[in-house]
């Protein structure tokens, strides 16, 4: 008999009926909420950042498609969410250029790079936003305050998370916890309404487009060593639900731990995955020289996704072997 050559392709082996592009739509849609409250507290310049960011990564996926002599790839809608999440992610003062220079990073060296969709070790969008933190980064803790709906501030301000890692809590509790929950802060575009961003979140969880798990470890994992910090010393640490509505937190733990090409498939894999990302997202918050722990935190966790890849959940049924 001839020998057939059998083709195997990249792990991970499960598969389920939804298509890709229908995934990412799924998650743009639900990242609406939390892009309108960035505009209505940041103004239009905020919309404009994330266009730019958009259009950037969507027309550099083109090119590089036709460099290498694929189908163009920008129908999956992958491109879209990546730039979508970079730009959210961006303060809204930054230069004009600067979501322009990150969406091609983004999509150049943190997806095509490695080929593709399916093949990045690294979330792209992080990628992107790490690279521009580390080359510009005054215009990367560019923030404004928020002057009205709509409107923007104009002065340069300080955020929350700057406040209590710089000055300490005194500082910081002039925002209450209703403010930090609703949005009304200077932060990212898209990273201030927990609120939106939780609504967002728990849409993707009931579509089955996330699993739960990722969120809950990353969540839960900042809450409670938030909480044993606080109760070390109430006087330098905050309450531990402050932890949870500040920085990038609710938009890491729902929509960029979760991106399904960089995090594990298996149960025990995505509680270690969350978990390892809350830990080291507060690691970086309370003792590190970054400001805010989260993009390191799952970059960093996205090195060991392989590892959690290699938890299997037990197998039921297993014949013995005969003696």
């Amino acid at each position: 008999m001839k020998n057939k050559l059998l083709t195997v392709s990249m792990p991970p082996h499960l598969r389920s009926g939804d298509k890709v592009s229908l995934r990412m739509y799924h998650t743009s849609l639900a990242l609406l909420p939390a892009l309108f409250c960035g505009v209505y507290f940041f103004g239009w310049r905020a919309l404009l950042i994330v266009a730019l960011s958009i259009v950037s990564a969507m027309v550099t996926e083109f090119i590089a498609c036709k460099i290498m002599g694929k189908m163009s790839t920008l129908s999956d809608g992958s491109a879209f969410l990546q730039g979508m999440i970079l730009g959210m992610i961006l303060p809204p003062a930054v230069p004009w250029w600067i979501p322009i220079v990150g969406g091609f990073i983004c999509i150049s060296l943190g997806k095509q790079l490695f080929g593709g969709l399916g093949n990045y070790p690294f979330n792209p969008a992080l990628v992107g936003f790490v690279i521009l933190a580390i080359s510009w980064p005054d215009h990367m803790t560019s923030w404004l305050g928020v002057a009205g709906p709509f409107a923007g501030g104009s002065n340069l301000v300080q955020s929350p998370i700057e406040l209590l890692k710089i000055w300490g809590i005194m500082d910081f509790e002039e925002y209450g916890f209703k403010q930090l929950f609703m949005g009304n802060t200077p932060g990212a575009i898209g990273a201030t309404s927990s609120l939106a961003l939780l609504s967002g979140g728990l849409y993707l969880i009931w579509k089955k487009i996330i699993r739960w798990e990722i969120p809950a470890g990353f969540l839960g994992a900042i809450f409670i060593i938030a909480t044993l910090c606080y109760v070390i010393d109430s006087d330098v640490n905050p309450l531990p639900c402050f932890h949870l509505v500040i920085g990038l937190a609710a938009i890491g733990a729902f929509f960029i731990a979760t991106e399904p090409v960089t995090s594990p498939y298996t149960r025990p894999g995505l509680w270690c995955f969350g978990i390892g990302c809350g830990v080291m997202t507060m690691l970086i918050r309370l003792w590190g020289g970054h400001i805010e722990g989260i993009a390191y935190g799952i970059l960093l966790m996205n090195c060991v996704t392989p590892l959690f890849d290699r938890i299997r959940p037990r197998v039921y049924g297993r014949v013995k072997a005969s003696a």
